[in-house]
């Protein structure tokens, strides 16, 4: 018997670890703790200007990004 731990979204499981078993075997899925809280809409705001005082462009953000995009 193997256990690896995997995390269950609502619909399908999806493993976090290495499946040990190579082909089809029978399991057994045991709920253990709920899910940690992965981070929401209100988490972003300690990004929010994060690069306002060390901007990695000079310029208009909007501009410098349209000029990337015509040289491609």
């Amino acid at each position: 018997m193997y256990a690896i731990k995997a995390r269950f979204d609502g619909k399908v499981i999806i493993p976090l670890e290495k499946v040990p078993v190579k082909g089809p075997c029978d399991a057994i899925v045991t709920f253990t703790e709920p899910p940690s809280q992965g981070p929401t809409v209100d988490d972003l705001d300690q990004f929010y200007g994060r690069f306002r005082e060390n901007c990695p462009w000079d310029g208009d953000p909007v501009e410098v990004i349209r000029k990337l995009r015509d040289e491609w």
